[in-house]
């Protein structure tokens, strides 16, 4: 009778116990009465179980394990011949290192027979398709995509869902009190335990305890003030961005962010001009050295400028700012742009800056929609476009009210904060110390799941996968978080 590793399997007429088969594939030593698993049932865990007939002795077993250069983990009362030993050697090289002295089994990985949660608890999250897709019927956002076309973020949360990696957001500014994204702003530390109106770090600013508002005063107009610690948002862009990158998951109210856990650093690098919501180089520079000079490992960037060739020297200063916070480790993941005219374009051809710059910290990032399809008003490249996300019906949190949310229709915006995203969950998951730019942005880059639609599109060809970005990786304990005395007297944006 067919038998799962672990749980309950019910048969017609019986009610079995099953147990954790230890047998290897085609192993000729599998317990009387057990079939051997198939492969399909499950990978090695951690070393191998090697199993001493009655009567061995002490000085035979050591010199087993020498034989295969192991090192003992365990051993068992109930079972008094057998040892779990960490050894290089796969379990077919150790059976040829023993002989038939020893029964050698690989160790098998077990999982609970019942089903898990596929995501948090947030009652939006059924609705965020970019996440994981349920074939819950049609939603007033139109109709469901194909599963498949997610970027599998429950596989990769089964190893980490947050990051004490901090996210710089440069946008119109984040609601900083926005019920899903007040417990994930990052703080100062030195300026909220610091003295008001005193610049206690000694960066030339007061009071940015929760990021700072980069607008020079004569280019202010609106709401906010500008050059200070007010990063509200004054349009709603910027806390959408920010809810897909980490909206706080997992407790249960509205949407989750791929982090349910973070440092978000508002920065605010736009205002409102003669003509809709403008900003410029030197502002980005501006908040770009804040945010490598405060620890900011990621930043997002859901902005950009398309460029004439002839113009490209001008912005060789961002360039350069870029290049040096890639040698402080930085990574700056941008959005590919969403085109003119409502048609995308070639930005191997036609650049779209910075998305488009040259440089190996740079993350360019393009959209798909519920189909799996390159919107025709998205920029694509093949040398200058990475891989893509989901970004059309897209849910957001917003700026104008702390506890509402609505879904925006989508934009390459809404790409890049999923990508920065899961590049924190890998600088987490990997360990700080071992987590290198290289190496998360390589492996952003050899992850991707291949979609026709990208490719000859992108340089990967592929979308964003959360959990092949992650596979191998084991979850780690989480970190200390110093605890955050809101000494509410420090001014903060509200997105007003």
């Amino acid at each position: 009778m067919a038998r799962s590793l672990i749980g309950w399997h019910r048969a017609p007429g019986r009610v079995l116990l099953l147990v954790c088969v230890l047998g290897a594939p085609g192993c000729a030593t599998a317990p009387a009465g057990i079939r051997s698993p198939a492969a399909a049932e499950g990978v090695t865990g951690r070393g191998l179980l090697l199993r001493f007939r009655p009567g061995t002795s002490r000085a035979e077993r050591e010199a087993a394990l020498d034989r295969v250069g192991g090192t003992l983990l365990r051993d068992y009362e109930l079972l008094p011949g057998l040892v779990h030993v960490e050894s290089g050697l796969s379990a077919d090289e150790a059976r040829a290192a023993l002989g038939s002295g020893v029964v050698v089994r690989p160790n098998r990985r077990i999982h609970l027979a019942c089903r898990r949660p596929e995501g948090p608890d947030d009652p939006l999250f059924p609705r965020q398709w970019s996440l994981l897709h349920r074939d819950a019927g049609p939603s007033s956002a139109g109709p469901l995509p194909l599963r498949g076309l997610d970027v599998r973020a429950p596989e990769g949360w089964d190893v980490e869902t947050s990051s004490q990696a901090i996210v710089a957001v440069l946008d119109t500014g984040v609601n900083t009190r926005h019920v899903d994204l007040a417990e994930n702003i990052w703080h100062n530390q030195a300026e909220l335990l610091g003295e008001e109106g005193v610049d206690d770090d000694g960066d030339g600013r007061v009071d940015d305890v929760r990021g700072w508002n980069f607008v020079l005063e004569e280019e202010q107009i609106g709401t906010g003030e500008a050059g200070s610690s007010n990063a509200g948002d004054i349009d709603g862009h910027g806390t959408a961005v920010a809810s897909v990158l980490g909206a706080v998951g997992n407790n249960g109210q509205g949407m989750t962010g791929l982090l349910w856990h973070c440092r978000i650093m508002a920065l605010r690098i736009f205002w409102r001009g003669p003509d809709g919501l403008e900003s410029d180089v030197a502002t980005a520079i501006d908040a770009l050295d804040y945010a490598v000079a405060h620890g900011a490992r990621i930043s997002c960037n859901s902005w950009g400028a398309d460029v004439p060739a002839c113009d490209v020297g001008d912005w060789q200063d961002l360039y350069d700012a870029i290049q040096r916070a890639q040698e402080r480790g930085h990574i700056f993941v941008a959005s590919a742009g969403n085109g003119v005219g409502g048609r995308g374009q070639d930005t191997d051809d036609h650049p779209f800056l910075p998305a488009a710059f040259d440089l190996a910290n740079v993350v360019s990032v393009t959209g798909v929609d519920r189909e799996g399809n390159l919107p025709p008003d998205f920029n694509y490249g093949l040398v200058s476009v990475d891989l893509a996300a989901p970004a059309v019906d897209v849910v957001v949190a917003t700026a104008s009210d702390p506890t509402d949310y609505r879904i925006a229709p989508g934009g390459t915006s809404f790409a890049a904060p999923l990508v920065a995203g899961a590049a924190a969950l890998l600088w987490q998951a990997a360990g700080s110390d071992q987590a290198s730019w290289p190496l998360i942005v390589g492996r952003l880059r050899d992850t991707t799941r291949e979609l026709a639609s990208l490719r000859g599109k992108t340089a990967t060809g592929g979308l964003l996968d959360a959990g092949e970005l992650l596979r191998h990786l084991t979850k780690k304990p989480p970190e200390p978080v110093a605890p955050i005395e809101a000494g509410a007297d420090h001014p903060q944006g509200n997105g007003d």
